[in-house]
């Protein structure tokens, strides 16, 4: 709709710097006819890209949403904490999910397994716009009681 509008508005202010180049014989009103149009243009494009700066594609998902992420994987009951949670938009419609996530000790490479493949299916459940969850089983801090192991 603005684009139409900026248009239609480009087209009268050109008209308008002709018709008054015809009727003075100067070159004048062609120039600044010109510059408004210019003008135009960049308060269009500042606009839009104002309007549309969500959608920039390689951008986090809004913090509240990476939280909800992040509550969603701590829902496994083999998952102990997410060390490091990235989210990025690769579309409208469309984001990644890749956490560095702590496993309890305990828990077999099975249960790790599928322990991932819950959390991406619940994830993809709850956020239909994430389309690919990279988990990387990751130890979490070490302390000074792990160390005699």
């Amino acid at each position: 709709m603005l684009e139409d509008s900026a248009a239609l508005v480009g087209l009268v202010l050109a008209a308008g710097g002709l018709l008054g180049g015809q009727l003075t014989g100067s070159g004048v009103w062609d120039g600044l006819a010109s510059l408004l149009i210019g003008l135009l243009l960049l308060y269009v494009a500042w606009v839009l890209g104002r309007s549309n700066a969500e959608l920039l594609i390689g951008r986090p998902l809004p913090r509240p949403v990476r939280e909800r992420i992040r509550a969603e994987l701590l829902e496994s009951e083999h998952i102990v904490a997410v060390l490091e949670l990235t989210t990025l938009v690769q579309g409208p419609h469309e984001a990644l999910v890749a956490a560095k996530v702590d496993f309890r000790d305990v828990s077999t490479a099975a249960e790790i397994e599928w322990a991932c493949e819950r959390a991406e299916q619940r994830l993809r459940a709850a956020f239909p716009a994430i389309g690919r969850v990279y988990l990387d089983p990751t130890p979490g801090p070490v302390t000074s009681s792990d160390h005699g192991r």
